[in-house]
Formats: C-alpha cells, structure tokens, sequence
C-alpha cells in the first residue's frame, strides 16, 4: 500500500498530505525560531519562556491588558516562547 504522502496518494488526496507536510514545516521553522534566538540571545531564553508560559496560563488579551502592551508583541513572545520549547525539547 501507498504511503500517507506517495505521489499517487497525493494525487487523489491531496488535503490530507498538504496537513501532513504543513506539521513538519511547523516543527521544523520551530526549531529554526528557537535555535536562532537560542543563538542570538542566550541571557533571554529563560526569561523568554517564563513569560510565554505566563501569556499561556492567563490567556494572550488578559495578559497584553494587565502589562500595557499591544497583543501582537505579546503573541510573538508566546511563538517565541513555544519555539524555545520546542527546541530545547529537541535538542536536548
């Protein structure tokens, strides 16, 4: 039998291997986010994901209301923050 994403499966089901191939991208531009800013800015990265588990834990508008600052940065914290996870889970 064909694989999940083989180019006949593709072919006739072509949403289910686009979400197949949209996940690994997502992992893999987390790791890139993470070990860049790992890279960049080492002294953050702890305080970086204390305050996206903090954005997590109190929900993203509650958090940019209680700190005075705009929603997006919060949410690039947030990315930033999951990103920084995700890569430290992966690379150990």
């Amino acid at each position: 039998a064909p694989g999940p994403c083989s180019p006949l499966r593709a072919a006739r089901d072509p949403l289910r291997c686009s979400r197949f191939s949209a996940s690994h991208a997502t992992a893999l531009r987390a790791g890139s986010i993470g070990a860049y800013f790992s890279d960049r800015h080492p002294e953050l990265v702890d305080e970086v994901i204390a305050e996206s588990n903090e954005i997590e834990r109190v929900g993203l508008s509650e958090y940019a209301r209680r700190e005075g600052l705009p929603v997006e940065q919060c949410f690039e914290t947030l990315l930033t923050g999951l990103a920084l996870r995700y890569y430290n889970a992966v690379a150990g």
